[in-house]
């Protein structure tokens, strides 16, 4: 499965090695409540950049990607929009992608049925999926656009609650061989 958000190798970092995208994953690690820790990312997940990703993946407005079979579980970035996008951007696509990777969550349904409930709306069907929060705002970090500053600054908490209450934390492949049911 390949999860996408609106993201070149330039190699793996090193342990204690520091990158742009440390700070956010700290960040992260501590919002998780200890779900997560620093060797899970140190040794489970690689985060790099990678030019044109779009192209690859074949969607037009894709700037990161997860790709949650492999191991490590890898996250790329495209570096072209990180260097011109601001922090809330890079903490919105880095929670999400790391949700799709660690969490294995998916964009919700409204998101991929979206046109379903167009469809219905053509018909007069009155039908609910209400993505949006009241003021316009994605309702989850896992709806497939890039989250915007207003809203995170607005609804950051609720985005945190939401996305952690949903994770279930990922097996990688040396706590799938030593897990007993």
């Amino acid at each position: 499965m390949l999860s996408l958000l609106f993201i070149t190798s330039l190699g793996w970092a090193e342990q204690n090695q520091c990158t742009v995208f440390d700070r956010f994953v700290e960040d992260f690690i501590t919002d998780s409540g200890g779900m997560f820790d620093q060797a899970y990312f140190d040794q489970h997940v690689q985060i790099t950049f990678r030019k044109n990703i779009a192209q690859e993946i074949i969607h037009p407005n894709a700037i990161a990607v997860c790709y949650p079979l492999t191991f490590p579980l890898k996250i790329q970035i495209d570096p072209e929009w990180w260097y011109r996008m601001g922090d809330y951007d890079h903490w919105s696509v880095l929670y999400h992608e790391i949700a799709h990777c660690g969490c294995g969550e998916d964009h919700p349904i409204e998101a991929s049925q979206e046109w379903f409930f167009d469809f219905l709306h053509h018909l007069n069907v009155q039908a609910s999926h209400a993505p949006w929060l009241p003021d316009g705002c994605p309702k989850t970090l896992m709806y497939p656009i890039v989250v915007g500053q207003e809203c995170i600054y607005r609804h950051e908490d609720e985005y945190v609650k939401e996305l952690f209450r949903n994770c279930q934390k990922v097996l990688v492949p040396d706590q799938i061989y030593r897990y007993r049911p």
